[in-house]
């Protein structure tokens, strides 16, 4: 037998996430996609792992700052109000 060769990995962030909520609610992966281009957010943004609603609500709250909404995704082009 021969050895066997490592497949190439990308070198960069990555992972997988699971139970996606959007303000404490489920959320589906196209809800989330559909949430950032609705709401036209830049193309680079923070995730981070494990609950963390409580304090981000906190930090809206000291900086006057209103959550985004979550928007259901939809099969036609949605806009935002802003």
């Amino acid at each position: 037998m021969g050895q066997l060769k490592q497949k190439m990995s990308f070198d960069g962030s990555r992972g997988w996430i699971g139970n996606l909520r959007i303000l404490g609610e489920k959320a589906s992966a196209l809800d989330f996609v559909n949430t950032i281009m609705v709401n036209r957010f830049e193309h680079h943004f923070p995730i981070a792992s494990g609950n963390l609603y409580e304090q981000l609500m906190e930090v809206c709250s000291w900086l006057h700052l209103e959550p985004t909404r979550p928007v259901s995704y939809r099969n036609y082009l949605q806009n935002s109000d802003r």
